[in-house]
């Protein structure tokens, strides 16, 4: 089997600062003895809401990159376990494994309980996803990010509130990546 990190060029590959992406950067570039072919190149790929910790990495490096870590068996252990080799961290909390905060800050991808929780921690991150959602008032559902649960807006105002012991959120509460990356 050829290696799955080896990308040949002409290629672009793309980092979101998280650590999966990160590990991945580092897997193609050992497949390629730490230097990548010309026609290759790494993009810093910017959903513009990252968490501030996950910017800084790509402020300090020029990177671009993306490899289908799955297929070669590397596990969210096998990512923690490289990250604590690293002579820097992304700052970023890790539970069993998984890094709740992620890249983009509130992704809509991730399970509610965990959005939740993370705007309990810092209300003022619900502030862009509710205005986001503020023009679909009073319009039905339409323009929100999900129809399956509560508004950012609720969920900002049942933070503030201590009220969201209260909700029940339908989802699984396990803290899970998003599909994003990481």
């Amino acid at each position: 089997m050829a290696d799955p990190c080896r990308v040949e060029g002409p290629a672009v590959i793309s980092f979101s600062g998280g650590r999966t992406s990160g590990m991945m950067l580092r897997k193609i570039l050992d497949s390629h003895g730490g230097q990548l072919p010309n026609d290759v190149r790494v993009l810093f790929a910017n959903t513009g809401k990252e968490a501030p910790e996950t910017l800084d990495l790509p402020h300090k490096e020029p990177y671009d990159r993306f490899a289908p870590l799955a297929r070669i068996g590397i596990s969210a252990a096998d990512v923690a376990t490289f990250w604590k080799q690293q002579p820097f961290d992304l700052r970023l909390p890790n539970i069993g494994g998984k890094t709740m905060h992620g890249n983009c800050d509130l992704c809509f991808l991730k399970p509610a309980a965990q959005v939740f929780s993370l705007i309990r921690e810092q209300p003022e991150r619900a502030i862009w996803w509710a205005a986001q959602e503020r023009p679909a008032d009073g319009k039905g559902d339409g323009n929100r990010f999900r129809n399956d649960r509560i508004s950012y807006a609720r969920m900002l105002e049942l933070a503030q509130g201590g009220q969201g012991e209260l909700f029940e959120f339908a989802e699984d509460v396990a803290l899970e990546d998003c599909a994003c990356t990481d």
